[in-house]
């Protein structure tokens, strides 16, 4: 019987060894441990991701970078990809893209454990991503200059036979352009008028239309190499022993608004114009010495789309067929249009954008912050999202996520410019987002088979 006990006694000791051998208790959620008590590489924590981030082509971009832990004792290694790519030599926690070529490119960073101790897999991974984007920096284009007319021409009336004064123009240009002229009488180009003065004929009765157009020629810039102005004037030649058509005559000249934002919506300029001699008045209005077709009636609404200062013309002709000199007289009248460009609230260029992060439930979350620039002078505020909904007082760059509960959230903060100093949209926004991942702190236990052999 004393036998029996013992025997007993030492089949319950080699059970109590048998279950504490096979319970085995962890506090890492990131460590993989089998049945029978095989332990793996734990899987990096990725405390801070990395950000996107927005770039000028040949701008210096922010090095992307990421910190990552393990409580294992391994050893965390690095391999940079782009768009997928592993990138040769990138192996340390930090990688600074190209801005060279623009388009949208999306990095990758695979932290990896490797701790030989452990008696499973000795390796284990995670990652971390981000999108960078460059823009293109189109060259600037330059046209040559269009000249400018410092002095036109001056309509003049003479006898026929008389001694006509020369129409004369002058005009410069400040791109170191050649400038060249050429003489009109309506449409047609009179041959070897090419300086910036023309005498014309009075040789016979009428009244005649000259014009200059002014060419500036410079083949040293990128864009269009020439650019023109045209001036004309009207000159009436009479016969004193006739009776001519009256010269229209208008006691306002051109009424109307004259300064407009570009997009407006502009009122029509209108001329009142009358004769006394019983003569038929006709319209053409032209838009800087372009004749605008279709343009025929006392009013023209112009066009407001372009910005710039524009010189309306309109062309009143008196047509008299009962005379006997002169059948028609016209006179030209201008105003000056200015359409101011708008400028609207330049949007912010998020130049750090928000990085992902992993926590466990009750870490201390790593703050996630934004990098924000204007060049327009406004005042730049902030405001953080949690999903789509608000988060009352988070008004700052930067916002710290809750860790008390576990889930995937997405903050989201929303980059205003305010600048009230332009004349279209005061505001103007940008926003960068990122996902907090928060894991639960279960223990994981394993267990193993016991098994007893009584024969």
């Amino acid at each position: 019987m004393k036998r029996m006990f013992t025997v007993l006694a030492m089949v319950l000791a080699a059970l109590s060894i048998s279950f504490m051998a096979c319970s085995v208790s962890s506090d890492n959620d990131d460590s993989s441990i089998t049945a029978n008590g095989v332990v793996n590489a734990e899987i990096p924590i990725i405390r801070t991701g990395l950000a996107d981030g927005t770039y000028k082509v040949g701008a210096t971009a922010t090095a992307l970078s990421v910190e990552a832990t393990v409580s294992d004792g391994g050893t965390l290694t690095y391999q940079w990809y782009k768009n997928e790519v592993k990138i040769t030599g990138a192996t340390s926690k930090s990688y600074t893209p190209s801005t060279t070529t623009a388009g949208t490119f999306k990095y990758k960073v695979v932290v990896t454990n490797t701790n030989e101790g452990v008696t499973g897999n000795t390796t284990a991974a995670a990652e971390s991503s981000a999108t960078v984007t460059v823009k293109s920096t189109d060259p600037v284009v330059v046209d040559a200059a269009t000249p400018l007319i410092s002095k036109g021409l001056a309509d003049g009336t003479y006898k026929v036979g008389a001694t006509a004064t020369a129409l004369s123009v002058e005009a410069t240009v400040s791109d170191g352009g050649t400038l060249t002229y050429q003489w009109y009488k309506g449409d047609e180009e009179i041959p070897g008028a090419t300086s910036n003065s023309y005498t014309p004929s009075t040789e016979a009765a009428g009244t005649f239309t000259y014009k200059v157009v002014v060419t500036n020629t410079n083949n040293s810039v990128n864009g269009e190499r020439t650019a023109t102005s045209i001036q004309s004037a009207i000159v009436t030649v009479i016969d004193s022993t006739k009776t001519n058509a009256e010269k229209p005559v208008s006691i306002t000249g051109i009424t109307g608004t004259t300064k407009y934002k570009q997009g407006d919506t502009a009122s029509a300029l209108t001329i009142e114009a009358t004769v006394t001699d019983g003569g038929n008045l006709s319209y053409q209005w032209y838009k800087n010495e372009v004749n605008i077709t279709g343009a025929t009636s006392a009013s023209y609404t112009p066009d407001t789309t372009t910005a710039g200062t524009i010189t309306y013309k309109v062309r009143v002709t008196n047509t008299n067929n009962t005379v006997d000199g002169n059948k028609t007289a016209i006179v030209d009248f201008d105003i000056q249009v200015t359409i101011t460009a708008i400028v609207n609230a330049e949007t912010p260029i998020i130049s750090k954008g928000l990085a992902d992060g992993t926590y466990t439930v009750g870490a201390t979350a790593t703050a996630l912050s934004v990098e924000a620039t204007v060049s327009d002078g406004g005042t730049l505020t902030y405001q953080w999202c949690k999903g789509e909904e608000l988060i009352e007082g988070a008004t700052s760059a930067s916002y710290t996520p809750d860790t008390t509960t576990a889930g995937t959230f997405t903050y989201k903060v929303v980059v205003t410019n305010t600048n009230n100093k332009v004349n279209g949209e005061k505001t103007a926004t940008a926003e960068s987002s990122a996902t907090v991942t928060v894991n639960g702190n279960e223990d994981k236990t394993g267990s193993g088979k016991i098994g007893f052999d009584f024969n």
